[in-house]
């Protein structure tokens, strides 16, 4: 039988490829991003193209020149919203120490009135403790 040859190429350095263009991304280069899961090496351009990694699809992303993150910014003046949400939540609040200052007052004053009917009037005692 005959062995078999294979052939054997050896390459001196791999070519790292972007995953969106399938280009050649070069390491002294500053225009590329790196995926924040699987490390893989995007063009800017891709990047920000598909707003997130090709390979595994996370939109996390490490480099030299991210693209900046988008910036959502509303229409019109934001305060008069954000005043009305701070003061119902302050009338909340206050509707919360009322009731928890009202029900403290009225356990004081029921514990008064049980004191006070106990210890100067032992007829009504029975009474009282058959009510609680």
């Amino acid at each position: 039988m005959e062995a078999l040859e294979a052939e054997v190429r050896v390459v001196g350095v791999s070519p790292i490829r972007c995953p969106w263009c399938h280009d050649s991304v070069s390491k002294e280069g500053t225009e590329w991003v790196a995926c924040g899961s699987c490390l893989a090496r995007h063009h800017s351009e891709c990047w920000a193209e598909g707003a997130k990694c090709a390979s595994c699809k996370a939109a996390v992303s490490l480099g030299v020149s991210a693209p900046p993150r988008a910036v959502v910014v509303r229409v019109g003046d934001p305060w008069p919203e954000v005043a009305r949400r701070l003061e119902r939540r302050a009338r909340a609040r206050r509707r919360r120490w009322y009731l928890g200052a009202g029900m403290t007052a009225l356990l004081f004053m029921n514990a008064l009135l049980l004191l006070a009917v106990v210890t100067t009037a032992p007829p009504l005692a029975p009474f009282i403790f058959s009510i609680f």
